[in-house]
């Protein structure tokens, strides 16, 4: 099951939280949790990568839906002065990873991530979220509140599930059902579309919106015959302000696409075209 951002207006109640919060207590004290977090973690180093990238420095990082801290042990004090990690599981955040540079401080709160009731407007300098987004009953309502939270000039990082996702349990479930039932029933919760999360940031008001789609694979069975796919959705979005970045103007690329292929066979006209170029204005992030 699909749904745009269209529909999502209308639905209220997808998930219920309580019972996601009981799940996430319940999960965290298996003995096998860390084994079956394998996907987390990895999202959330590509996350945390990503802010590698970012030009300007973070003071209160706000990491929103934490769980067990999948963010925070990649960061380190160039980038971040203070992360604070929210999830609606007790015990997730309770038992979270911190950073291992000492440089970076860690806080961890109990909240809702949903709701985002427990932070000011305006109070950070950077938004992260892994992973917990798919679980978000109202997510137009919940992008205006994570723009709220933002100062100016302050990017918003995530990624979460979208479409075709779990496609070979979908697939083979819908088969099983018709071979033995005749019919097909609902298994698993609806995902979004990535350029309805573009749509959503958009309205929510964060501008400069960057998107990109990748796959994870798991392998399940021993003979490693049976896959199993999930898609990622990531973004970055910027509450404007009067240093946010801006996109260049049509018409202002110094450099024509029918020069590339002689850069690359030619260093010497690299240099000689690097020349040409007007100076960078001083005080400007690149």
């Amino acid at each position: 099951m699909m749904v745009n951002a269209h529909t999502l207006i209308f639905i209220s109640q997808i998930f219920d939280r309580d019972l996601k919060r009981r799940q996430r207590d319940w999960a965290v004290q298996q003995e096998d949790y860390s084994a079956a977090s394998h996907l987390r973690e990895e999202i959330g180093w590509r996350i945390a990568d990503k802010v590698f990238d970012l030009t300007k420095f973070n003071e209160r990082v706000l990491d929103i839906g934490c769980g067990t801290g999948f963010i925070s042990p990649h960061l380190i004090k160039e980038n971040v002065r203070h992360i604070v990690q929210c999830d609606l599981s007790a015990e997730m955040v309770h038992r979270s990873n911190g950073c291992p540079d000492e440089g970076v401080e860690v806080e961890r709160v109990h909240c809702d991530e949903e709701t985002l009731a427990a932070f000011q407007p305006a109070s950070f300098d950077l938004l992260l979220s892994s992973m917990s987004a798919h679980w978000i009953n109202d997510l137009p309502g919940w992008f205006s509140r994570c723009y709220n939270l933002l100062k100016e000039d302050c990017p918003f990082i995530g990624a979460m599930l979208m479409e075709d996702t779990l496609y070979e349990l979908r697939c083979s479930l819908q088969l099983a059902e018709l071979e033995r039932l005749g019919g097909v029933g609902s298994h698993i919760s609806p995902f979004v579309k990535a350029n309805d999360v573009g749509s959503l940031l958009g309205r929510a008001g964060f501008e400069m919106v960057t998107l990109d789609s990748d796959e994870v694979q798991a392998m399940y069975a021993k003979d490693d015959t049976h896959p199993a796919t999930f898609k990622i959705v990531s973004w970055i979005g910027w509450k404007p302000g009067p240093n946010s970045p801006k996109p260049a103007k049509r018409g202002s690329q110094n450099v024509s696409l029918k020069d590339l292929e002689q850069i690359v066979q030619d260093p010497e006209y690299h240099k000689k075209l690097a020349e040409t170029l007007p100076p960078k204005p001083k005080g400007k992030d690149s």
